[in-house]
């Protein structure tokens, strides 16, 4: 009896993954409508949005997003601040894209000097896992923060997001939004961006959670 139930709990652990993957591949697959601007503010603490930017078509087509906003932002004594926040629909099969910039980076050209997971305290509502890496190409060195925001929560730990994607995929979570910091790397690079992010983070969850369940 023993052996019974643990060959029936080995195939219930091997097909139950197998029937929600297959679920969320057959989810009709409906391609995003015009692609619009997200709103950001035009400050950041005390960094001004000074330039907007814009995607050519093909990139537009190539990153799949549904919305995006690039803006470049100025402080007095500060390095500028890139921000790329992408929106996403729902998550399905076929649908919005993740493009990792540890992966996407070195395939323009970037080497990756430098990579880490950061942890970025959101003041009693929680903790926004990020990541964070130094890339050089030529004489020219970045720094990038990056994280990519779910539906109804903050994003988790990199192991833990990689599976909760999945389920949100599944359940059909109806947006995400992948955000992107970026400055001349230096000794306050870090410091500077961790402050921009926690700054701009509740204004992307907000925008990501207005879309309603």
């Amino acid at each position: 009896m023993r052996v019974k139930r643990r060959l029936l709990a080995v195939a219930i652990a091997l097909v139950v993954p197998g029937i929600a993957f297959a679920s969320w591949m057959l989810q009709t697959y409906q391609p995003p409508g015009p692609v619009t601007t997200i709103e950001v503010p035009d400050e950041v603490g005390p960094w001004r949005g000074v330039q907007d930017d814009v995607f050519s078509p093909e990139v537009v087509s190539r990153l799949g997003m549904d919305s995006y906003r690039l803006r470049q932002y100025a402080a007095p004594q500060q390095a500028t601040i890139w921000l790329y926040v992408g929106m996403y629909g729902a998550l399905r099969a076929g649908g919005g894209k993740y493009h990792d910039p540890a992966g996407c980076f070195p395939a323009q050209g970037w080497e990756v000097m430098d990579y880490q997971q950061l942890e970025i305290d959101m003041i009693g509502s929680g903790t926004l896992h990020s990541q964070i890496m130094e890339v050089q190409r030529g004489s020219e060195r970045q720094s990038v923060l990056y994280w990519f925001q779910p539906f109804g929560r903050w994003p988790a730990d990199r192991s833990a997001a990689e599976l909760l994607r999945v389920f949100d995929a599944i359940r059909g979570s109806p947006e995400y939004a992948f955000v992107r910091l970026s400055a001349p790397a230096g000794p306050t690079s870090e410091r500077n961006l961790v402050e921009f992010a926690a700054e701009i983070a509740p204004t992307v969850r907000a925008a990501v959670e207005s879309v309603g369940p």
